[in-house]
């Protein structure tokens, strides 16, 4: 490797760790739990997966 390839790497290697510290100090979780497979498993234990009210379950969890 040669020397520009190594400073470049340590520089994106910085850059990286910035980003990373300004969103944890902001408090951004980067452990997103995306409702949908609770949901559709919920729907179908109480037998609602066909039901109207299902779709705007549905709607709630990608408008949320």
């Amino acid at each position: 490797m040669d020397f520009m390839q190594h400073v470049f790497e340590a520089e994106k290697e910085r850059v990286l760790l910035g980003e990373w510290l300004v969103l944890t100090t902001l408090g951004f979780d980067f452990n997103v739990h995306h409702p949908y497979k609770p949901l559709g498993a919920t729907l179908r234990k109480l037998g609602m997966a066909k039901h109207p009210l299902a779709q705007v379950a549905w709607n709630f969890v990608n408008d949320g």
